[in-house]
């Protein structure tokens, strides 16, 4: 009798936790994205992003690398591939090309916020901040976006200044990457160096796609998850080594017998760790 009160008396936390297992999407927005990603990139790169909102949590990522995982896994379900016949679909034109890596989970794990994910290698990222920590100026000027019509508004956060249209008719305190907080769905935003931009080209009612919870991460600050990134562009092969404990070539050799090298990058962050 004991154990059965005791169950009991667990089971309301139990039917919470898987509450929250998977949310429903009631609207999806397709953003056009460009950004530079290292600090001496000339050009921006071009990717399409998706926002899926649902009733509680809200899930943002590169819609080519959804689709582009999407493939691999069904690959993967087919049954088993050798390397050669693995690379030639991944090289294949009809395999969808990967864009960011990077996505972003806000009202979760719990209710106010945030949790930035990246990979580095084969270890997923995660980083904890606060949902919505920007404090907005509210200013005047409208346009329109996507087809809505949109109010202007701006802020400085972590070394950068944000412009942003949203969308008051849309009332989703949300929009692209941890960007939100506002009485009206971002709809565009970009940063005055230039380096990213996002804007709205679709808005789709949700069919209840479910968004489920990222597995299998690694927790830990801002400033140590740049730190790996860092080390890992401007010194892959170093980077490598030192992570699997022994010496490791990248980029093949050239015609003339030398050892091509991939070049050293300074990453370019959306925010920064030592500016509020």
């Amino acid at each position: 009798m004991k154990r059965l009160i005791t169950l009991l008396a667990l089971l309301p936390s139990w039917l919470g936790i898987l509450a929250q297992e998977a949310d429903k999407t009631v609207l999806k927005i397709h953003y056009r994205t460009s950004a530079r990603t290292h600090a001496d990139d000339t050009l921006h790169q071009e990717d399409t992003h998706a926002l899926f909102i649902g009733e509680r949590t809200s899930k943002y990522l590169s819609l080519n690398t959804l689709r582009r995982n999407q493939a691999l896994d069904s690959l993967k379900y087919r049954g088993k591939m050798s390397v050669a016949e693995l690379s030639d679909v991944m090289n294949s034109s009809k395999m969808p090309k990967a864009g960011s890596t990077y996505m972003v989970i806000k009202g979760w794990p719990q209710e106010g916020q945030t949790v930035y994910i990246a990979p580095v290698l084969r270890t997923k990222y995660a980083v904890s901040d606060t949902l919505h920590p920007f404090d907005w100026q509210l200013l005047e000027g409208d346009t329109a976006v996507a087809g809505y019509q949109c109010q202007k508004a701006q802020c400085t956060w972590r070394g950068r200044t944000w412009t942003v249209w949203y969308a008051p008719e849309l009332p989703y305190d949300n929009g692209p990457w941890k960007l939100g907080g506002l009485p009206g769905l971002v709809l565009h935003a970009e940063d005055a160096a230039g380096d990213f931009c996002f804007s709205a080209q679709e808005i789709i009612k949700g069919r209840g796609e479910p968004i489920l919870p990222e597995k299998k991460l690694s927790y830990c600050t801002m400033k140590e998850y740049q730190s790996v990134k860092t080390k890992m562009e401007s010194d892959p092969a170093g980077f490598i080594s030192q992570m699997t404990g022994g010496r490791i070539t990248l980029g093949g050799t050239l015609p003339d017998g030398t050892e091509s090298v991939i070049p050293s990058h300074q990453p370019l962050f959306m925010e920064s760790i030592e500016k509020k």
